[in-house]
């Protein structure tokens, strides 16, 4: 890897260690040359973007830039140091954070002496003075770097300090997650409800956050970025189906680089959240096995995602119109067929483009039952008998009486139980198969009623006769 020496009639010499030849740098070839003692310090990135820094103990000296190659010579990045300040010992840290200490005394009141602290490197940049820990007087000389930790000599008090920077890494985003879409929740027309979240960084006791509908931040709102000491923060209301960019930093002790850019996109509608289920009603019975689905209409909606599912939790589909298979309007007749008999959970989503809304309450109803098949019932005619159990039609033929008849012991005359097989007519013919007579039905129901009575009486008077007897 190349690297610089030293200063030497304003010359900076480079050197390679793959056995190349020194080359000189011209310090003075735009700026003033630096005088005083000079340390350098490359980019991370020398071996493609060619980048040195340099550094002068002289008051005012400043830190400056120089890219091997371009025409526009040496930079100075030092506009925010303090007046008068001493830079020395620079380095710069793989994470690209440049380093100098100060050899002023230090002053925490006005700012002036410690560690001078870089995260961007352009112009402009913005240098942090550090003095954190160190007593007003203390005089820095030197600095070394390992990893994240620095090293350095007081002078003043004859020790040995140290600094671990933990805020070289950007703050991580959490939630809402990048690119999402259909956030907050839609209240008098705007939304409400939205928090921003990102995970605390080691050593950080403040943040800076931003949001903006612009991916480069260059137009932010009044109430869309601020400092909080926590690790979220609850945002105004913002614009219905909006993309909104956005980022953190720490800021205490020191900055941190600034974090990814994540972006959300909040729900679409007017008054509603989320379509309202219309048709099934809520628990309804019945309904056929190929549906008619109605919901109402969003604002701004595309077209809708249907789903039904036999599970209160979705984990599987009987209808899934969502994706290119998403409905263009708010009513749908199905075209799938459903059990029989079956409970059923749906619900709809309205979508475009860019956004989609919440999902809407979650639907119930039954399918109707499956209809019976059709079976011919037999009919019959013929005579009707009963014989109750323990009877017979034989003759009693130890007796000489009629089948059934007994003795009473008791008076010695004979008693006669006699079961009576009543024949009943036939059925009526049903009226559609009898032959065209003039007679009316009623008396055919008549004759036959008279009938039964006559065989009734008959057989009371016979029991009456053989009890006399």
């Amino acid at each position: 890897m190349d690297y610089l020496l030293g200063n030497s009639n304003g010359w900076i010499y480079c050197s390679d260690d793959n056995g190349g030849s020194f080359e000189p740098l011209p310090v003075d070839s735009v700026l003033p040359p630096l005088t005083g003692n000079v340390t350098v310090a490359f980019d991370p990135g020398f071996g493609s973007n060619g980048t040195v820094y340099a550094a002068s103990d002289s008051p005012d000296g400043g830190i400056h830039r120089f890219a091997i190659g371009d025409i526009t010579g040496w930079e100075s990045i030092d506009s925010s140091l303090p007046s008068g300040g001493m830079m020395g010992g620079l380095v710069i840290s793989a994470d690209g954070v440049l380093y100098a200490a100060n050899f002023q005394q230090v002053d925490t009141s006005d700012g002036e002496g410690g560690m001078e602290r870089c995260l961007e490197q352009t112009s402009g940049a913005t240098f942090e003075t550090v003095t954190r820990g160190l007593d007003d007087g203390a005089t820095l000389v030197g600095l070394w770097l390992h990893g994240n930790q620095l090293w350095s000599i007081d002078t003043t008090n004859v020790r040995l300090v140290t600094y671990y920077d933990s805020l070289t890494q950007p703050v991580s985003l959490t939630s809402p997650n990048d690119q999402a879409s259909g956030i907050g929740t839609i209240v008098n027309g705007a939304i409400n409800d939205v928090r921003l979240d990102w995970e605390t960084l080691a050593g950080a006791t403040s943040y800076q956050w931003q949001l903006d509908d612009d991916n480069a931040f260059s137009s932010i709102s009044a109430g869309f970025e601020g400092n909080t000491s926590a690790s979220s923060v609850k945002l105004p209301a913002l614009e219905v189906a909006t993309t909104y960019y956005w980022r953190v930093r720490a800021i205490k002790p020191v900055l941190s680089p600034w974090s990814a850019r994540w972006s959300f996109t909040t729900s679409l509608g007017g008054e509603i959240v989320a379509p309202r289920l219309e048709i099934p009603l809520p628990g309804a019975t019945g309904v056929p096995v190929r549906p008619v689905f109605q919901w109402s209409a969003v604002a701004g909606a595309e077209s809708y995602e249907l789903v039904v599912s036999s599970g209160l939790d979705f984990s599987d589909f009987e209808i899934s119109m969502v994706g290119d298979n998403a409905l263009p309007g708010n009513a749908w007749q199905s075209d799938v067929t459903l059990d029989y008999d079956s409970t059923y959970y749906w619900k709809v989503r309205a979508v475009n483009s860019s956004t989609n809304s919440a999902w809407s309450a979650i639907g119930v109803f039954t399918t109707e039952l499956e209809p019976a098949s059709e079976t011919d019932t037999p009919s019959g005619t013929g005579t009707v008998s009963r014989l109750e159990e323990g009877t017979t039609t034989e003759p009693n033929t130890s007796t000489g009486l009629p089948p059934d008849s007994t003795l009473n012991p008791a008076s010695g005359s004979q008693t006669v139980v006699t079961t009576v097989i009543v024949e009943l007519p036939p059925s009526p013919t049903p009226l559609s198969n009898r032959p065209t007579s003039n007679t009316p039905g009623w008396l055919y129901y008549a004759v036959g009623f008279a009938g039964a009575i006559i065989v009734v009486l008959l057989a009371i008077i016979l029991v009456l006769v053989m009890k006399r007897s």
